[in-house]
């Protein structure tokens, strides 16, 4: 009996792997409706590929937040939505990505952004919120600690290794860095009055082994610490940052303007994005897609459908139609084939990936039409190094620098998204 019942949860579990569609494009957002109007609702959705679906819809007013993340422990993504209501008791939900339904959910009010690594989540708050503006919590919504330290309002917050990074702005604009390991805050950095409205934080690795953070708000500014490095640029929505360039957005009229600055050059390029006709004038969403090579733009209407725009910023432009008062949206960096339980013995991924483990140098063989960036994941979730691919052939990823431990290389080709899990010893 316990064999058959073995054989039937096996292939049960297969059937759902083999039944989960490749795609290219993954975003996971969401959408409010207009403020204040009885049983006004916030809406959870997805987009695949180029379908929109919705996989919740909670009583709410408005949302500032989502995150994305795929945990290790469970084999399974997961995804956090903030929903948030004008009686200040604000939701937190967690969704299972893979099945599309609701994890658990907790109270959490003032929520202005969202990040988690393997065991924590950090919430950072803003308007409205009484008593602490940062909160950690437990993977399963559990409360571990608050800090009252960090007085003025939150803007964004990003976790890079065991520190969680928080902007935050009244006056000035400060950072302040939490150590997940020990829950403390252990440094803040004021930036003063220049940086003013700091917000949009990217955090990624700087030069010889320092952490560099990229800001949106200010003055054109670089800040030095011990190791870390502050950068501000003027005007510009900073999204997404790659091994050589910085990418956002200027608010300009009446079209946006995609932004791509040389981080050694600083040369910038600047590119006609998405019609603008004054729909980011009151509110801004967007990330960059740094595998696809994408800016993907969440343009909010308030009273009329909003649209999911994504653009690589030479020639496509793609506008889905969502809900009103879309609001937060976040890649899913989905790999092509999420489980191999009952994958033939033949791999079916375009490219090979030796010697495995490594220590100094990770050579790629790739037999099909690879381009744009080839990216190194940590078992947390973080990008740790990126390289930019072009063409057939074979290339080699320097890995000396990288710590002992299993990591996941992302290659985009023919196929889609690809991945091949490795060791560096």
């Amino acid at each position: 009996m316990k064999k058959n019942l073995l054989l039937s949860s096996l292939l049960a579990a297969g059937s759902l792997a083999m039944a989960q569609d490749s795609y290219t494009h993954q975003y996971f957002f969401t959408s409010g409706g207009d403020y204040g109007i009885p049983d006004n609702k916030v809406s959870v959705g997805y987009l695949k590929n180029n379908h929109v679906e919705y996989i919740d819809h909670i009583k709410g007013d408005f949302s500032n937040a989502v995150n994305v993340y795929h945990n290790e422990t469970s084999n399974r993504y997961e995804g956090i939505a903030h929903i948030g209501r004008g009686s200040g008791k604000d939701l937190l939900v967690r969704y299972n990505l893979d099945t599309y339904r609701v994890i658990d959910s907790t109270v959490s009010s003032g929520v202005v952004a969202v990040a988690r690594n393997a065991s924590k989540i950090v919430v950072a708050k803003g308007y409205g919120s009484k008593g602490a503006k940062v909160d950690i919590l437990a993977a399963n919504f559990d409360s571990l600690t608050s800090f009252y330290a960090i007085k003025n309002d939150c803007k964004s917050v990003k976790i890079f290794g065991d520190y969680a990074y928080i902007s935050h702005s009244d006056s000035v604009g400060r950072i302040s860095v939490i150590d997940l390991t020990t829950n403390t805050l252990t440094n803040t950095f004021d930036l003063g009055k220049k940086a003013k409205g700091i917000s949009n934080l990217i955090v990624s690795p700087g030069p010889a082994n320092s952490v560099a953070l990229y800001f949106s708000g200010g003055t054109d500014s670089i800040y030095q610490y011990v190791n870390t490095f502050i950068y501000s640029k003027k005007d510009l929505n900073v999204l997404g940052v790659t091994k050589d360039k910085v990418l956002g957005v200027e608010l300009t009229f009446p079209t946006l303007t995609l932004v791509s600055i040389d981080k050694t050059t600083m040369a910038q390029d600047k590119k006609t994005g998405p019609s603008n006709s004054g729909d980011f004038k009151w509110f801004f969403s967007g990330n960059y897609d740094t595998l696809n090579n994408d800016f993907v733009i969440l343009r909010s209407r308030y009273a009329a459908p909003s649209s999911l725009i994504r653009t690589d910023g030479v020639s496509s432009v793609d506008s889905f139609s969502v809900k009103t008062s879309a609001s937060a949206v976040e890649i899913d960096y989905r790999p092509l084939i999420t489980t191999a339980l009952f994958a033939s013995s033949t791999s079916s991924v375009s490219f090979k990936a030796f010697p495995n483990p490594c220590r100094e140098v990770l050579t790629v063989q790739t037999s099909s039409a690879n381009a744009g960036t080839a990216q190194i994941v940590s078992v947390d979730g973080r990008i740790v190094a990126s390289h930019e691919v072009a063409g057939l052939g074979e290339f080699r990823i320097p890995t000396s620098d990288l710590e002992k431990g299993i990591y996941t290389l992302r290659l985009k080709g023919e196929k889609g998204i690809e991945t091949v899990k490795f060791i560096k010893e």
